[in-house]
């Protein structure tokens, strides 16, 4: 503080300090707001509905990124189930990116009360999509953003009867940070930058 303060009246360095504070504020506060919310697979019942809406992230149960998916639990198990299988996700070129593998109660069951999302396309565990002895259910394709938003999956009873649709939603788990964030953190590197120039320059004088 005595650099800051040579030649400085003491408006000036309560000035400086104010400047200082308010910059180290929107550097911690961009910091916190640009970290991404965890972001977990799951379902969720529709309030006043016996449906559901299953959300898919590229994440394991700990919000980590995972090219395979924590587990999503049907919330209707009790009564109800998906058919086993699995469900392709292509990309907007036709070519195969996620799927979804629908896990049979038992072996060889028709129906499954559990699902992961699988990625394909990363080259690196190619195994990830082996869809060997599994039934194709249905075919979806992603939006430009790598998600796939709205689509459906059947829940039958036990007599195989379709009773309801779910809504499944696939998320590619890219987080950009918004621009309200990024507009922060300028603030709070222009304040800092302000503060050293001005720092800088009495030192000179």
């Amino acid at each position: 503080m005595a650099e800051l303060a040579t030649g400085a009246s003491p408006m000036s360095i309560r000035i400086y300090m104010i400047a200082a504070s308010l910059g180290v504020a929107a550097l911690l506060s961009a910091g916190s707001a640009m970290a991404a919310p965890v972001l977990i697979s799951g379902c969720t019942i529709n309030v006043g509905t016996p449906t559901q809406t299953c959300n898919f992230y590229e994440t394991d149960a700990n919000g980590a990124p995972s090219e395979i998916s924590s587990t999503v639990s049907n919330q209707f198990s009790s009564t109800t189930a998906w058919h086993s299988g699995y469900s392709a996700i292509n990309d907007p070129n036709g070519t195969l990116s996620d799927i979804i593998v629908w896990n049979p109660i038992s072996p060889g069951s028709l129906f499954a009360e559990t699902a992961n999302l699988f990625s394909c396309d990363d080259g690196a565990l190619p195994s990830n999509c082996n869809v060997t002895g599994l039934t194709l259910l249905g075919t979806g394709f992603e939006d430009a953003n790598g998600d796939l938003l709205g689509a459906t999956k059947s829940r039958f009873n036990v007599d195989n009867v379709q009773v309801a649709v779910d809504t499944l939603n696939v998320f590619s788990g890219v987080d950009v940070p918004e621009p309200i964030t990024l507009s922060i953190f300028g603030v709070g590197l222009a304040g800092a930058v302000a503060v050293r120039r001005r720092k800088k320059a009495k030192q000179a004088s």
